[in-house]
């Protein structure tokens, strides 16, 4: 979105008297729960507790309302390795067909040979169906990040699922996704770092990126 989510609330019809969640996106052509499930009892006892759980509907809200904005120069990385066929950050090999097993020369006389072959065929076949997906996937997010490369904001809206874990509505390019597509994405806004536990949670956040999992004891010897 260009601009900012609609906040999520619970509101009823008047004429009707049916309760309904509103909030992401500012059309009422798409209506869709606070919560992705399908149970409508849930979601409207959900609905009628609003005013019990403030805390979730201020994280959600403070989330969606996040603005971001394409780096450009990762942007340019990203396609260039991807026109390269470098499989840095996640991104799937483009020549598929250079694993594929070779047939055996005696596969019409070897059984074992002839076994062994169907075997590594079948693996090779549902190898490859996945990462066609993959390309399809990393094609629509290099388009989508051209597309809005020079806006000066994006947004994302947010619903819960089931287990109340907060996650991005729309689909491919969003700060959840893989490693290529999160990195084509940063602050809109950034700020300064002006406390020593600014800079050690950004300290943790590299670790996290670079692999490391020894956040506690990073943030323990911080000066």
């Amino acid at each position: 979105m260009l601009n900012r989510p609609k906040d999520w609330s619970w509101k009823r019809n008047q004429k009707t008297g049916v309760g309904y969640f509103s909030g992401g996106y500012h059309t009422n052509l798409v209506k869709m729960p606070l919560v992705k499930v399908e149970e409508q009892d849930y979601l409207d006892e959900l609905g009628e507790r609003a005013e019990e759980m403030p805390e979730v509907y201020t994280a959600i809200n403070a989330i969606q309302k996040t603005g971001w904005k394409i780096n450009k120069k990762i942007l340019d990385v990203v396609v260039s390795c991807w026109e390269k066929n470098n499989q840095l950050g996640d991104l799937p090999p483009r020549n598929l067909d250079k694993d594929e097993p070779q047939k055996p020369f005696d596969i019409a006389t070897n059984e074992k040979a002839r076994q062994e072959y169907k075997i590594k065929k079948r693996k090779f076949c549902d190898w490859k169906a996945t990462q066609i997906s993959k390309i399809t996937q990393v094609k629509r997010i290099i388009t989508i990040a051209k597309v809005f490369q020079d806006e000066k904001h994006l947004y994302f809206p947010h619903q819960l699922d089931f287990r109340s874990r907060i996650y991005a509505i729309p689909m491919f390019l969003h700060p959840q996704y893989a490693d290529y597509a999160r990195s084509l994405l940063h602050f809109a806004e950034g700020k300064a770092l002006t406390t020593n536990d600014d800079a050690c949670w950004l300290a943790i956040h590299g670790a996290n990126s670079y692999g490391y999992d020894s956040e506690q004891r990073l943030f323990n010897n911080a000066p």
